[in-house]
């Protein structure tokens, strides 16, 4: 949920001032009890919105696995906070996510372990990792947000900051 999240922000902060109506589609695949609970459901509804999208669509009773009752549950927590989503969008309004990403290449993995560092050290790769030993490969650090555009093409450091 959090990296489809991240997926929906950086879409967001690129589309173009003409676009009014942004709409991710909340998924329940495999549309079971099993699947997304109706609270998982609540919580990534309000990160899409939390994160530049200002409507909802869901794809609910698309299999007929389950009871009718079992679906209720879902629209019911639908109803719930259907309130406080359209609060929420009224807030945002003129907003947009921001921070910092760092896209890394195919080989972000193969830095050199350091003394004294664990046998799979190299596979936990971060910010701060990333700033500390540089790039290995293709790799962009950016910013992503319409505020910060004015940085664009601004070199630090040898690095490319977009």
């Amino acid at each position: 949920m959090i990296l489809k999240g991240y997926e929906i922000a950086r879409q967001v902060a690129r589309l173009p001032e003409c676009v009014g109506q942004v709409c991710p589609e909340i998924e329940n695949f495999t549309h079971n009890a099993f699947g997304k609970t109706a609270h998982g459901m609540a919580v990534e509804s309000s990160l899409d919105l939390a994160l530049g999208c200002n409507s909802l669509s869901y794809a609910l009773l698309c299999s007929g696995h389950e009871p009718m009752a079992w679906y209720e549950t879902l629209l019911a927590k639908i109803v719930r906070y259907r309130p406080f989503w359209e609060r929420y969008v009224h807030f945002n309004v003129g907003t947009a996510p921001g921070g910092l990403e760092v896209l890394l290449g195919m080989d972000h993995v193969a830095r050199p372990l350091r003394p004294g560092d664990k046998p799979f050290a190299w596979q936990s790769v971060n910010l701060s990792s990333f700033l500390r030993d540089g790039p290995i490969g293709p790799a962009l650090l950016c910013f992503f947000a319409r505020g910060v555009r004015r940085c664009a093409a601004r070199r630090r450091g040898g690095w490319l900051v977009r």
